[in-house]
Formats: C-alpha cells, sequence, structure tokens
C-alpha cells in the first residue's frame, strides 16, 4: 500500500509554490538514503550542497528539507545539521505544484530525477493556460499506482498525465485495463500501450528508434568499424533502440552483425564489457546511461581505453557531463515532451471532439564528448 501525505489546498493558503525543483529535491534525498549513501543515523549535506546538486536555490532545499523532517524521516537541530532518522517507506508525495489556475492537472511519475524537467515544461505550459499541477511520485513503488491515478482523480484532477514504473510496461493486463477505464481524460509521457491494445490512449515520448541511430550514425562516422549495441532485453523500448541501431548501420551502407547486438535480460557492466572484448568491438551504443557507466568502469579496468580502444555513447546519461571521462549521450527533450503532453491534456480537455491526438515522439539531441573523440 503507498502512503499519501497530506494534500494542500490549491490557494494562497497553501504556503509557496512547490514546483518542480522541490520535488527533485525531496527525490534526490530519498535517493541518497535508499542508496546507502546518507544512512540513518548520519549527517544530511548542508542545506547550500543540497541546492548545488539539485541545481536549486537555497530557498527551494531548506523547504524540502522541512517536509521530510516534518514527515519523520529527518530530524534538525541548530548548531548540529539535519540527521536522517528512519528511511523513506515507499511512499507516494502528493504536492500541488502550483498555487493558481482553473483546471487541475494530476500527474503520475516513478521518479522525480529524470522527471523534474518534464515536469518544469508541464507547469510553463498550465501557468500560460489558466491550470494547475497535483503530482504524485511513487519512487518505483508500482504495486499501489492503480490506485495513485483513481486517487488523483476522486482529489479532483480533471486530466492525468501518466508514466507509470516500467514494471508496469511488461505486462498487466489489470493495470491496463484500470488506466483505460480512467472517467477522464489521459495522456502517457515516455511511455505507450503495447502493440495491438485498444483503444489507443495519447502518448508524447522520445524517439527511441532515432536515439540509437544518430548514437550509431556518430560512432561511424568518427571511423569506428565494429560497432555493438548493448542492451537489456525485454525492456520496453528495447526493440526500437535495436531497430534505430541496424537501420543507421544499413544506411551507412554497413552489415548488421547479429554477433554484436549484446541484449541480455540482466546485463551488467561486467558482462557488457567482458563480451565487447571477447567480439572485438572497438565502439557502443549502451541503452542506458548507468549501464553505459558502469561497462565503461568494467572496460578500463580491463585496460580498455575509452576512446581509444572502445568508445561509448549512451542513452540518456544523466551526470554524463562531469563523469571521470564526459560521456556522449543522445539526451532526451524533456522539456519539449512535458509541454507537448501538457498542451494535448488541455486540448482533449477544453476541445474534446477536435483535439488532434495520437503518440507523439520527440527527437531526441546528440551530445558529444570525450567518450568518443577526446583523448584517451
Amino acid at each position: 500500500m503507498i502512503e499519501k501525505a497530506p494534500l494542500p489546498e490549491p490557494d494562497a493558503a497553501a504556503g509557496p509554490t512547490r514546483g518542480a525543483g522541490y520535488l527533485a529535491v525531496i527525490d534526490w534525498i530519498h535517493g541518497q538514503i535508499a542508496s546507502g549513501q546518507v544512512p540513518v543515523g548520519s549527517r544530511l549535506p548542508s542545506i547550500a550542497d543540497i541546492a548545488a546538486a539539485c541545481g536549486v536555490g537555497i530557498k527551494t532545499a531548506r523547504s524540502a528539507v522541512e517536509r521530510l523532517a516534518g514527515q519523520g524521516v529527518l530530524r534538525t537541530r541548530q548548531g548540529s545539521g539535519t540527521v536522517v532518522i528512519t528511511a523513506p517507506r515507499g511512499i507516494s508525495d502528493r504536492y500541488v505544484a502550483t498555487s493558481s489556475g482553473r483546471r487541475l492537472v494530476g500527474a503520475l511519475v516513478p521518479n522525480l530525477t529524470f522527471y523534474g524537467e518534464i515536469l518544469s515544461g508541464v507547469e510553463s505550459v498550465l501557468s500560460g493556460r489558466d491550470g494547475r499541477l497535483m503530482v504524485t511520485c511513487s519512487h518505483y513503488e508500482f504495486r499501489g499506482e492503480c490506485d495513485e491515478l483513481e486517487s488523483l482523480v476522486s482529489d479532483g484532477a480533471e486530466g492525468i498525465l501518466c508514466s507509470a514504473s516500467l514494471a508496469r510496461w511488461s505486462g498487466d493486463p489489470e493495470f491496463f485495463d484500470r488506466l483505460r477505464q480512467l472517467p477522464v481524460p489521459c495522456v502517457l509521457i515516455e511511455r505507450r500501450l503495447p502493440d495491438g491494445m485498444f483503444p489507443r490512449i495519447p502518448a508524447v515520448l522520445t524517439d527511441l528508434e532515432q536515439a540509437s541511430f544518430l548514437a550509431t550514425e556518430h560512432l561511424i562516422q568518427i571511423g569506428r568499424e565494429r560497432i555493438a549495441a548493448v542492451l537489456v532485453g525485454g525492456r520496453p523500448g528495447a526493440e526500437e533502440l535495436t531497430r534505430g541501431y541496424r537501420n543507421a548501420l544499413i544506411a551507412a551502407g554497413r552489415t548488421f552483425d547479429p554477433a554484436l547486438l549484446i541484449t541480455e535480460p540482466e546485463l551488467t557492466g561486467v558482462m557488457a564489457a567482458e563480451q565487447l572484448i571477447e567480439r572485438k568491438a572497438d565502439a557502443a551504443f549502451v541503452g542506458g546511461g548507468l549501464l553505459a557507466a558502469a561497462t565503461m568502469t568494467q572496460l578500463l579496468h580491463r585496460r580498455r581505453r575509452v576512446p581509444r580502444d572502445v568508445a561509448i555513447a549512451a542513452y540518456d546519461a544523466q551526470g554524463g557531463d562531469v563523469a571521470d571521462i564526459p560521456m556522449t549521450s543522445v539526451s532526451p527533450q524533456r522539456s519539449a515532451i512535458g509541454r507537448l503532453a501538457a498542451d494535448m491534456l488541455l486540448d482533449l480537455l477544453n476541445h474534446p471532439r477536435t483535439a488532434a491526438v495520437g503518440e507523439f515522439r520527440v527527437h531526441p539531441t546528440l551530445i558529444i564528448r570525450r567518450s568518443t573523440i577526446g583523448t584517451p
């Protein structure tokens, strides 16, 4: 059961606006505790350090810390800092992220590190179109997400932006049925219903085929010959990433070699590095920033130089610019995705018969860094 934080009233009495930056701080602190970086009993970094880590102002960071202290997760004492006194219990945090506007839009997201910028894009549209945003973050506690969607509606949401945990998209018929039965319009963000499932639900998502095409094309252009694709098998989007990789090779007159497609359900950095070396790959597109970072580390441990021996390009390498070897990344245009999803949902609410709906794919951006063209 996902526990819910109290829902503030959506008016001036609710206190300061709680936007995506505020939510990102909450998510960051939860992540630090859950990962063991800041275990129970230890001291939290300073407010200034938290603000810098999350890219927010001091006031925003302090407000988030005060909320967690009010929930009993932290204890703050003047002169001795803030101490973690208990781990968060997989709660779903509920906030009204904007304090004015007639239309109330609900959003369900699994985390705020990835979705913070998307929610900022949503807020930018709602603030100009007489709307406000209510956010629920499940922190990947997917068992309660069906109830959370219905709770958003019962709490007054006139439309839903949904990006449930990836576990849901591996084939959960109950979730899909309840999603389609919501009594309000819904737009999916970075998710889509499985092929063959009707009626369809409008969606806005990154063009994953284009992402892998851009990365592979770049590796071809810098002269790499044996380019591998490293993907977690069975994950949503894996087929699209594979198509883009294959199509880039074919477009360049290359032959697709199945031996260079490294895809397993439980793929780790150790496994990926060993297979890249075994298959004599001189470059790889890796379908995730964390897997790419782990793969690069393992290659270096095995005395393979990056990029001289193996060039690495990743999909969505968040924080790749501050890695020891800054990572070339194909990055989602998160703010654009949020803006488009919000516009689509408001159009459905305001003009249900004429609104343009469907599945809209947003092209990602290739950011070239040292992992493909720098010195080793």
